[in-house]
């Protein structure tokens, strides 16, 4: 074993650490993204805008709801993304890895 292939396998192990560890903050993002919906659309925070006003021909609660909805959509999409990505990258080094224990 030379120098540079243990320099190898420490750039492994650290690409796979900041790979979970992106994995991580991707799930908690995730769930962060959950309660924050859950707390914009619960009643009282909704109840807000109950305003007997119109903007573009919707009232205000209807159009706060689709905004708040929109918002959900596309961040939910980002973060499915970013998990995607993530999974994506750990896969080739899960089998990589499994093919050395197998071999050992």
């Amino acid at each position: 074993m030379t120098a540079q292939d243990s320099d190898s396998k420490a750039d492994q192990k650290g690409g796979i650490a900041e790979r979970s560890f992106q994995s991580r903050k991707a799930r908690d993002r995730s769930i962060i993204l959950l309660l924050v919906g859950l707390l914009l659309l619960v009643s009282p925070v909704a109840a807000i805008f109950r305003i007997d006003s119109h903007i573009l021909g919707l009232p205000v609660t209807v159009l706060y709801i689709f905004i708040v909805w929109a918002f959900l959509i596309v961040a939910g999409a980002v973060i499915a993304q970013r998990l995607q990505d993530t999974e994506d990258t750990e896969a080739p080094l899960r089998d990589r890895k499994s093919r050395v224990g197998d071999q050992g």
